[in-house]
């Protein structure tokens, strides 16, 4: 970095910065800005204010500095970043994209915003297709559980009348309460490599959360547990396990172009199905199940299961209170994610350690029906769930989605019990 200009005080500085702007601003038909600050939040809103009104903008995103700024200028900073488009350039820029809220109560709008993936990762041997029902459910505000205590809207860029982009903004009110944030969350976001489609995307996603006061938004973070969380970085060539998110390469750079970084990693890995327990670690978590009373719970059918599924799903409540940024899930919600265990579930791969009446532990495999979802392109009516159950019956993957020890029982002994 190299100096520009100096004044002797921060007020003056300040002043100077918004005259810099302003001149530079007047140049251009159309003045796009965004302030950025080194844990100043109240600073950066109020510069953001006052160039709002000086040059007339709709909207100045504010976002946190990069830490290798930071590291140089110090807490306290502020930074303005602003480019503008003559006239010829701005029409053909409004002519050529546009960002739209769909209406979910439109059958047409709710359509063009579930089948841009499709054209994505058209040819894409990895990519899962989403289940299709399961998608407009959630964009479905009568049905879907999440609307009974939060809120969402869901936008599309358009270049020449075609989708080339999408996402949704969520605030999940029940998350704000438990954690004292104003935090929203994205999701569903997929677009084109083109960077003014990724930041125009999230400029309208910034702006309805400010339009909720909510100071800050995390992503890719869905509607309920299980929806795919984050964004794939790397292992491009390997097909997703259930409930694990799939995208192309750019879609990092489109994030972090927007202002977005990295905040916490998630890995999945491959296992594979030989591995033999050793005979002495056998010997011992039988000794240890017969002296703490614990057995292995284990499900014939799904009629049986489905009959389990209320304390099964509690399990994640109280299996997982202290993990990170964990939200209770409601009755209402709990019935959504239970039908959607059972759907694709084998019942002889869900396993429960049982104390008693009491669940102690479990640990959740399911077949891996990728395949079956690709030929059936993610729709299952109205032959789409032969392939499905074709699949399940014929693949030779496990995919090993949800273990847990309740905290009563951690440290007795139950990881050490051969539950697969």
């Amino acid at each position: 970095m190299q100096p520009f200009e100096k004044e002797r005080t921060k007020k003056r500085a300040l002043a100077r910065l918004q005259e810099i702007v302003a001149a530079e601003a007047a140049r251009g038909a159309d003045a796009h800005l965004t302030v950025m600050h080194a844990a100043v939040p109240d600073e950066a809103a109020a510069l953001a204010a006052a160039f709002k009104a000086a040059l007339g903008l709709q909207d100045v995103l504010i976002m946190d500095l990069v830490p290798a700024i930071i590291t140089h200028a110090g807490p306290g900073a502020l930074a303005v970043g602003f480019f503008t488009l003559p006239h010829q350039q701005m029409n053909k820029h409004h002519m050529t994209l546009k960002i739209t809220r769909i209406g979910t109560a439109s059958r047409h709008d709710v359509n063009r915003f579930i089948e841009l993936p499709f054209r994505l990762y058209q040819g894409c041997a990895p990519w899962v297709p989403p289940l299709l029902g399961d998608t407009k459910l959630m964009l479905n505000r009568r049905k879907y559980p999440f609307y009974q205590h939060s809120d969402a809207d869901f936008f599309v860029a358009e270049r020449n009348g075609q989708v080339v982009g999408r996402i949704a903004a969520l605030e999940n009110r029940h998350y704000n309460a438990r954690w004292s944030s104003h935090t929203a969350f994205f999701y569903l976001f997929d677009a084109k490599n083109a960077a003014q489609v990724g930041q125009a995307l999230f400029v309208a996603a910034n702006s309805w959360t400010k339009g909720r006061n909510l100071t800050k938004m995390v992503g890719a973070k869905g509607f309920l547990q299980g929806d795919g969380i984050g964004v794939l970085i790397d292992g491009f060539e390997h097909h997703p396990a259930v409930g694990a998110p799939y995208n192309h390469p750019y879609y990092a750079t489109l994030i972090e172009r927007a202002g977005y970084r990295r905040q916490r990693d998630f890995y999945s890995a491959y296992l594979p199905g030989n591995v033999a327990i050793p005979e002495r670690v056998r010997s011992i978590a039988e000794k240890m199940m017969a002296r703490r009373g614990f057995a292995i719970k284990t499900f014939s059918d799904k009629r049986e299961l489905s009959a389990w599924v209320p304390r099964i799903v509690q399990l994640y409540n109280d299996a997982f209170v202290d993990n990170w940024e964990f939200n209770p899930i409601t009755d209402a919600e709990a019935k959504v994610i239970g039908e959607r265990l059972v759907a694709i579930a084998d019942p002889k791969l869900i396993k429960l350690v049982m104390k008693g009446d009491d669940i102690a532990g479990f640990l959740f495999g399911f077949p891996d029906i990728s395949k079956g979802i690709r030929r059936a392109r993610g729709r299952i009516w109205p032959i789409g769930w032969l392939w499905l159950l074709r699949d399940m019956r014929r693949t030779k993957w496990i995919d090993l989605n949800g273990a847990g020890i309740l905290a009563p029982y951690r440290g007795l002994g139950r990881q050490r019990h051969p539950v697969c």
